[in-house]
C-alpha cells in the first residue's frame, strides 16, 4: 500500500519528550557553561540540576497547583543548599530569616539601580526563577507541540552575544549546539511521519543515516571553510557599559574577589560591599591566593594541594614548624607578630595578614593548603566565615637581599620560570633592557617594579582599560598598546618581565588593609593583651593584586608595582633625611598606610564639578524615580507582547482538552469567537452550521470540524444526557492543530 502522510500534528509521544528533555538539558549545559569563565559565578551544577528539576516536574506532574507547588520548593531547596547548608540545617527557621534579609537588601539595590551589588542569594533566586519560567515554556512549546527551533535559535543567539561581547570563545559550542538540533530536528521529523502514516512508513536505517551525513558534511564545512573578518559596527558601541572591549567603555565587572583568573582585563566598576571585617593589631595586606601559570590571557593554577589540614572548632592549629620552603612564607628574615580576629562574609579562601603561624577557626572545617604557600582554601563547597589567626609581618634587609644570587630549587625554577610559547620576543627585550644595568636580582626585580610605577608612562585607570583582542597577550597589549589598567595589568606584567630575565615570580592576589580605625576601649585593648588595636573593614573595592619574588634564603619577598601602592613590607635600612621625606609624601597616597586608595581619588572631584552632579542627581530623583520608569516600560513591553501574541495565547487556552460536557459547551463557544476574529462574526440568521461549514475559509472545513460541530449540536440542543468519550477529545486537538497560528 502506498505511504501517505496524515494531515493532523500529533502531540509528541512518551519517548519523544524524554529526547527532548535531553536536548534541552545540552543546550542549558552549553549556555550556563561560559558563565563560570565570564562572570564571578564558581559553580554551574547546581544552576544545570535546577533546570533538570524543573523539566522533570513540568514533564511529570499534570496538575497545575501540583506542579506550581513543587517548583517552589525546588527552589527554596536549592537555595538553601547553595548559600546555607554549611551552617544550617534546612529546618532551621534562622537561615530563612537570613534570606529575607539579603533578599529585601537585594532588592532595594535592584531598584536603586545597584543590582549587581547586591547579595550573592538575591541573584541566585533570580536566577533560579529564570530557569523556571524557561522550563515551563520548553513545556508549553516543546512537550505539548514538538517545537524545538525556537529554542536552538536561542541559544545560538546567547553563545553569539557571549562570543561577540565577552572574552569567551563559543565556536565549538555553537558548532555543538547545530549539531543537537539538527538531530533533533530529524528524529521529531521522522517520528511524525511515522506516526502520521497510513499503510508503510518510511524506514529508520535510511533516514538516520543521510541525517548523519548531512550533519556530519555540514559540521565540517562549517568549521574548515574560511570565514571573513567581522564587517558590521559594534551595536553596543552607543551603550557605555555594554562591552569590555570597546577602548572608552566601562565594563559591567565590578571590583572584587574572584577565584578566576583565566582571563584578565577590562573595565571595572566600584563595589562598596564589605568582604571582611576584623580586629587586628597591624594593618597589613590580605594575602589570599597566588597562581603560577601564565596563559596570556590571564593566569591558572597548576599545583595540586599537597596536604589538608584538619580543623575542630576552637582548637588552635599550628601551621607548621618545618623549615621547608612548601610551609614557609618567608626563611630566616626578622618578623613582627600580629594577632587578627576576622569575620569573612561567605569566600573559600582563608585570607593571612602576612605569614600564617596558627589559625583558630569557629566551625568544624578542612583546609587544603596550596604547595609553595599558594594559599589556604576550604575544602570542597565550604565557605570560611569567622576565625582568629596568629601571623608574621617580615622586616627586610635590602643589603642582605642583594646577595642572593640563586633561586636555588629546581622545582622553583621549573615552577615559577615558565612563559607562554607565544610570549611576543618585545616583551623579553623590554625586560632585559630595563634590567641591563643591574648585576642581582633584588636590584633587578625594584628596576622593572620602578619602570612600571613611574618610569614607562603606565596609567592607573579602572574605567577606560580595553579587554585584548582574541590574539593579543595580555602583557604585551598592556605594555606596548593601552598602557593603562588597574593592579592586574601592572602585576602581571612585572611577574612576566621578572620570569623574562630568569627570576622566579608570581602573581598573588588578596586585599589592601582596608579602612583602620584605632581601638580606644582598654576593656577591648586588655582582652586581646594588645597595645594597639584597629578595627578594619574592607570592601571588595579594596581587592588588589601585588607580586612575590623569590630569593634563596629569604623566601618569597612581596613587589608592588601599581602606582599608588606601596610595598606592604617594611625595610629595615637606614635612610637619610631626603629619602624619609620621600617616603612620607609616597606613603600620603599609599592605601596601606591610610592614605587614600587612587581608586578612590578618581571620585573625588572639585567642588564646581562635585555640585554639578549633586544638582543632576537631585534633579533626576525629584523627577520620576527609576523604578516608576522601569515598572512602567516593563507594562508597556509586556503589554505590546499580549496584543502582538494575543491570538496564539487565545488559541494556546483553547487548546486544552475540554474533559466534561459543560466544557465542551465553553470551549466551542471560545472557538467561534475566535474564528470571528479572522473572518467575522456569525449573521442573526446564520445557523451554527451554516457559519462553520459554508463560511469561505482559507480551507475546506475538514471532516473532524464537521463531526465535532454536530457532537456539539447533540450536546446542546439534544435532550439527552451525553458524555464526552476519547473520539470527541481526539477531534478537538486534530481541529485546534489545523487552526494553529
Amino acid at each position: 500500500m502506498a505511504w501517505m502522510p496524515q494531515q493532523e500534528n500529533e502531540q509528541p509521544s512518551q519517548g519523544q519528550k524524554w529526547g527532548l528533555t535531553l536536548l534541552a538539558l545540552l543546550l542549558a549545559w552549553e549556555c550556563l557553561l561560559p558563565l563560570a569563565q565570564i562572570s564571578s559565578m564558581e559553580r554551574v551544577d547546581i544552576f544545570l540540576w535546577a533546570f533538570l528539576l524543573f523539566l522533570i516536574a513540568q514533564r511529570v506532574v499534570h496538575q497545575g497547583w501540583l506542579r506550581f507547588s513543587l517548583c517552589v520548593l525546588l527552589v527554596v531547596i536549592l537555595l538553601h543548599r547553595a548559600h546555607f547548608a554549611l551552617h544550617y540545617s534546612f529546618f532551621d527557621p534562622l537561615w530563612l530569616a537570613q534570606w529575607s534579609n539579603q533578599f529585601i537588601t537585594g532588592w532595594s539595590m535592584w531598584w536603586g539601580r545597584e543590582g549587581w551589588m547586591g547579595p550573592a542569594s538575591f541573584h541566585t533566586f533570580l536566577f533560579l526563577l529564570a530557569l523556571w519560567a524557561l522550563a515551563v515554556l520548553f513545556r508549553l512549546w516543546s512537550f505539548e507541540s514538538g517545537r524545538v527551533f525556537p529554542f536552538i535559535i536561542g541559544a545560538v543567539v546567547v553563545l553569539s552575544t557571549l562570543d561577540s561581547f565577552t572574552s569567551y570563545d563559543a565556536s565549538g559550542a555553537i558548532l555543538r549546539v547545530f549539531v543537537y538540533g539538527f538531530i533533533a530536528l530529524a528524529w521529531l521529523r521522522l517520528a511524525r511521519l511515522r506516526e502520521q502514516s497510513v499503510g508503510e512508513p518510511p524506514a529508520a536505517r535510511g533516514w538516520a543515516t543521510m541525517t548523519a551525513v548531512l550533519i556530519l558534511v555540514a559540521a565540517v564545512v562549517g568549521w574548515a571553510a574560511p570565514k571573513p573578518a567581522a564587517g558590521w559596527p559594534n551595536p553596543l558601541a552607543w551603550i557605555p557599559s555594554g562591552d569590555d572591549r570597546a577602548g572608552g567603555g566601562v565594563g559591567i565587572r565590578q571590583i572584587g574577589y574572584s577565584r578566576d583568573d583565566s582571563y584578565l582585563g577590562g573595565s571595572l566598576q566600584m563595589n562598596e560591599e564589605t568582604a571582611i571585617e576584623a580586629l587586628v593589631e597591624t594593618p597589613y595586606y590580605w594575602r589570599g591566593e597566588s597562581r603560577d601559570l601564565y596563559t596570556g590571557k590571564g593566569w591558572q593554577n597548576t599545583l595540586q594541594p599537597e596536604k589538608q589540614l584538619e580543623f575542630r572548632p576552637q582548637e588552635e592549629i599550628p601551621q607548621t614548624d618545618s623549615k621547608d620552603i612548601d610551609a614557609q612564607l618567608f626563611q630566616d628574615i626578622p618578623t613582627d607578630r600580629n594577632r587578627v580576629r576576622l569575620t569573612q562574609l561567605n569566600n573559600p579562601v582563608l585570607f593571612t595578614s602576612g605569614e600564617l603561624k596558627t589559625v583558630t577557626l569557629r566551625y568544624e572545617e578542612t583546609i587544603q593548603q596550596q604547595p609553595h604557600h599558594g594559599g589556604f582554601v576550604a575544602e570542597g563547597r565550604m565557605r570560611l566565615r569567622e576565625y582568629s589567626l596568629v601571623s608574621e609581618i617580615p622586616r627586610i634587609d635590602e643589603d642582605q637581599l642583594r646577595k642572593a644570587r640563586d633561586y636555588g630549587s629546581r622545582e622553583i625554577a621549573d615552577t615559577y620560570l615558565q612563559l607562554p610559547a607565544s610570549l611576543p620576543g618585545r616583551v623579553r627585550q623590554l625586560a632585559q633592557d630595563v634590567t641591563a644595568e643591574e648585576d642581582n636580582p633584588y636590584d633587578q626585580a625594584k628596576a622593572i617594579e620602578s619602570y612600571l610605577r613611574q618610569g614607562g608612562g603606565y596609567t592607573y585607570e579602572l574605567e577606560d582599560v580595553p579587554l585584548p583582542g582574541r590574539e593579543d597577550d595580555f602583557v604585551d597589549q598592556f605594555l606596548f598598546e593601552s598602557k593603562q589598567g588597574y593592579c592586574d595589568h601592572f602585576s602581571t606584567s612585572m611577574v612576566v618581565m621578572l620570569r623574562s630575565v630568569g627570576i622566579p615570580a608570581r602573581w598573588v592576589k588578596g586585599f589592601t588593609p582596608g579602612d583602620a580605625v584605632p581601638v580606644t576601649d582598654e576593656k577591648q585593648l586588655e582582652n586581646h593583651q594588645a597595645d594597639e588595636l584597629y578595627q578594619v573593614e574592607v570592601k571588595n573595592s579594596n581587592a588588589h593584586s601585588w607580586v612575590e619574588v623569590y630569593f634563596e634564603g629569604f623566601g618569597w619577598i612581596p613587589f608592588e608595582p601599581t602606582p599608588g601602592f606601596s610595598n606592604p613590607t617594611p625595610l629595615e635600612v637606614e635612610q637619610a633625611d631626603t629619602d624619609d621625606e620621600a617616603e612620607t609624601e609616597e606613603e600620603e597616597n599609599d592605601p596601606a598606610a591610610g592614605g587614600p586608595d587612587p581608586r578612590q581619588q578618581e571620585l573625588n572631584q572639585d567642588p564646581a564639578q562635585a555640585g554639578e552632579d549633586v544638582t543632576s542627581e537631585q534633579t533626576v530623583t525629584t523627577w520620576w524615580r527609576p523604578w516608576v520608569w522601569g515598572i512602567g516600560l516593563s507594562l508597556a513591553v509586556i503589554g505590546l507582547l499580549f496584543w502582538l501574541w494575543r491570538h496564539r495565547l487565545a488559541w494556546w487556552w483553547l487548546s486544552r482538552q475540554p474533559s466534561t460536557t459543560g466544557s465542551l459547551l465553553r470551549a466551542y463557544g471560545s472557538l467561534l469567537q475566535w474564528l470571528s476574529w479572522y473572518q467575522g462574526p456569525r449573521r442573526p440568521d446564520q445557523t451554527l452550521r451554516e457559519y462553520v461549514l459554508e463560511r469561505e475559509w482559507p480551507s475546506q472545513p475538514s471532516a473532524e470540524l464537521r463531526e465535532l460541530t454536530h457532537t456539539y449540536e447533540e450536546t446542546r440542543y439534544g435532550k439527552g444526557k451525553m458524555e464526552l468519550g476519547e473520539r470527541t477529545r481526539t477531534l478537538w486537538k486534530r481541529v485546534m492543530n489545523q487552526f494553529r497560528p
